[in-house]
């Protein structure tokens, strides 16, 4: 495969970039040392997980 790229799904689609950004902020990488603030990055669930889901549809119980 000529265009191929490793880990290219890490940030390549939106659960990986989700995931990525969140390791960075909670401290998961080796290089940085103090604490990172992501504010930028709108309210995100991920419906796969039994707690978003459930917050996902606290939050939006009333609006459908």
């Amino acid at each position: 495969m000529v265009n191929r790229i490793p880990n290219g799904n890490l940030l390549t689609n939106k659960l990986g970039l989700l995931n990525s950004l969140e390791e960075y902020a909670n401290g998961g990488s080796t290089v940085q040392k103090r604490s990172v603030r992501l504010d930028f990055l709108p309210e995100t669930y991920r419906l796969d997980d039994a707690k978003d889901r459930e917050k996902f549809t606290q939050t939006f119980k009333g609006i459908c």
